[in-house]
């Protein structure tokens, strides 16, 4: 976000007042009240720093800025993950797929913890770093919500399947798991039989 001198209009209101003021007037429809889950996972992809990624934006002042905006916040602090020990490659396209029972397990215990955290406060916030945990995130509010949206704002598509990946990391395929029309490449990983679009 930029800083809190830069001018968005020839008002003179900045950027960051903007940003508050959007923000107070999307949340006072709700309670008022938001749910924080931290999410340290890393398996998605071959970065082992993405794991950390909650416990820094945690630490960056993320959280004084929810309350500053009057919110009620409930840390529900970090989810705790299972490496697998056996998590054999997986799929059936040229490139096979890695980690997939480790990243499916996680974004299982997401998705319910997104659950909880909206059933209590109405809103949720993720944070972490890999972009495999956004499978567990959108399936979550679709369990709550009817017909959810999705804005996906990043370099990349990240809507690769088990038949067009490259790499093999699921960390590129979160935006194919919300889409009915990619489901049928996804269902096959072991891991994810508990993951539908609906």
């Amino acid at each position: 976000m930029p800083s809190g001198g830069d001018t968005c209009s020839a008002a003179g209101v900045t950027c960051d007042q903007q940003y508050k003021e959007g923000a107070e007037h999307h949340l006072s429809k709700r309670s008022g009240a938001v749910g924080v889950v931290g999410a340290p996972l890393c398996y998605g992809q071959d970065k082992p720093g993405t794991k950390r990624g909650a416990d820094a934006i945690r630490s960056s002042g993320f959280m004084e800025g929810l309350r500053n905006l009057g919110l009620k916040v409930t840390d529900y602090g970090n989810l705790n993950f299972i490496e697998f020990q056996r998590d054999p490659l997986c799929g059936a396209g040229e490139v096979q797929v890695l980690h997939s029972r480790a990243v499916g397990d996680a974004t299982k215990k997401i998705s319910a913890a997104v659950k909880r955290a909206l059933q209590d406060n109405g809103a949720c916030v993720n944070l972490g770093g890999d972009h495999s945990m956004t499978i567990g995130t959108f399936h979550g509010h679709a369990q709550m919500h009817h017909d959810p949206c999705l804005i996906w704002v990043d370099a990349h598509a990240d809507l690769n399947t088990t038949l067009t990946t490259t790499s093999g990391h699921i960390h590129g395929m979160p935006v194919a798991f919300a889409l009915e029309e990619t489901e049928r490449c996804i269902e096959t990983l072991p891991g994810f039989e508990w993951c539908h679009s609906r």
